[in-house]
C-alpha cells in the first residue's frame, strides 16, 4: 500500500490528464502558480487546504475527496541515533583540508538543471525489478508523510540508484535535512539552479550510523569544481575514529558511463575519493558492506 500523499498526487494527476488539462491551465483555473502544481502532483508537497477544495470544485469531485487529507508539514524529529551521527560528524576532525577553498571560477556552465527524475519512489514499481524492498518500506512507514515528501523530492538519473538507497533506508537511516557547514563537508556543494554555495539551506541526506561509520549520505547534490559543475550521484560525509572524510559513490549504468579516461579526469577534478559500482550489483546483498569496507581503506591509507 502506497502512503496517502502519493496515493493523493496519483489521483490529482490522472484526474487533470482525463480532463486533458495541463498544469499551466489547472494553475491558472485554480488561482496557483505551475511549479506548486507539479511539486504536489509529484509528491513533493502536500496540497493545502484552500487548494484541495479548488481542486474540488474544478474535478467535479465530491466534497472531502481531497480536503479530508491532513498532511503533516516540515521535517520529522531526529531519532537518537541520527542525533549521534550528526554530533559524530559535528567533532570529527577532516583529514583533508576543505577542498572546496582551492576552487575557482568554473570555466564551464552548470549542470543542466532538468537532469534526474521526477518519478517518486512508488513509481518505481511499473517496468521495474525493486524485488521486495519497495515493499518492506511502505510497510515500515505506511504513514510517514514527511518521510515520502522528502523522498519524492530527492533527484536520480537512474531507478538503480534508487533501489540502492532504498537498502540504506531499511538499514535505519534516517531522511531528513542536514547542513552542509555543519558537517564541513569537503565538496562546495551549490545550488542546481544559480550555482550559488548553501548558506542557510539544510538539503535532505540521510543520516546513517553503519556499526562503527557515521555518515550523512547526500543523493545527486550539485557541486561546483575547478573545470565546470558536476553532479555526483552520491556524495557522503563520513566519520571514522575520530576522523572525517568525504567520498563519493557513482554507479556506472553502461549508458553513461561509457569513456573510461573522461570518467577519472572527472574523479581528479572533484578532488576526493570516487568509488565505482556497477549498476548491475546494486542488488547484491554485498555491495553495501563492500562500499563500507572500502570507506575504511581510505581512512587507514590517508
Amino acid at each position: 500500500m502506497l502512503p496517502p500523499l502519493i496515493l493523493l498526487a496519483v489521483a490529482m494527476r490522472t484526474r487533470r490528464r482525463e480532463l486533458k488539462l495541463t498544469q499551466r491551465q489547472l494553475a491558472a483555473s485554480v488561482g496557483c502558480s505551475q511549479s506548486y502544481v507539479a511539486q504536489v502532483e509529484r509528491a513533493h508537497r502536500p496540497p493545502s487546504p484552500w487548494f484541495a477544495g479548488r481542486l474540488e470544485e474544478l474535478f467535479e469531485l465530491e466534497p472531502g475527496t481531497y480536503t479530508n487529507h491532513h498532511f503533516l508539514m516540515g521535517r520529522p524529529a531526529l531519532t537518537p541515533q541520527s542525533k549521534l551521527v550528526k554530533r559524530r560528524l559535528r567533532e570529527a576532525v577532516p583529514v583533508h583540508p576543505p577542498y572546496c577553498r582551492q576552487f575557482r571560477r568554473p570555466r564551464r556552465r552548470k549542470s543542466n538543471v532538468t537532469y534526474g527524475l521526477d518519478n517518486p519512489f512508488g513509481a518505481m514499481k511499473p517496468g521495474t525489478n525493486p524485488g521486495d524492498a519497495l515493499e518492506k518500506l511502505e510497510r515500515m512507514r505506511p504513514l510517514d508523510e514527511r518521510f515520502w515528501r522528502q523522498a519524492n523530492a530527492l533527484r536520480y538519473d537512474s531507478f538503480t540508484e534508487k533501489r540502492f538507497l532504498l537498502a540504506a533506508a531499511l538499514k535505519g537511516a534516517q531522511l531528513t535535512g542536514v547542513g552542509f557547514r555543519q558537517i564541513e563537508c569537503q565538496l562546495q556543494m551549490v545550488c542546481g539552479k544559480t550555482g550559488k554555495p548553501y548558506v542557510r539551506r539544510a538539503p535532505a541526506a540521510f543520516l546513517w550510523q553503519a556499526d562503527d561509520l557515521s555518515i550523512a549520505w547526500f543523493p545527486q547534490r550539485c557541486v561546483r569544481s575547478e573545470r565546470g559543475h558536476r553532479w555526483p550521484d552520491h556524495a557522503l560525509v563520513v566519520a571514522y575514529q575520530g576522523r572525517k572524510m568525504t567520498v563519493v559513490l557513482e554507479i556506472n549504468g553502461p549508458q553513461w558511463h561509457k569513456e573510461g579516461e573522461r570518467e577519472r579526469r572527472r574523479d581528479r577534478d572533484l578532488g576526493v575519493p570516487v568509488y565505482h559500482m556497477c549498476a548491475s550489483q546494486v542488488e547484491n546483498p554485498e555491495a553495501i558492506p563492500r562500499f563500507l569496507d572500502w570507506i575504511r581503506d581510505q581512512f587507514r591509507s590517508a
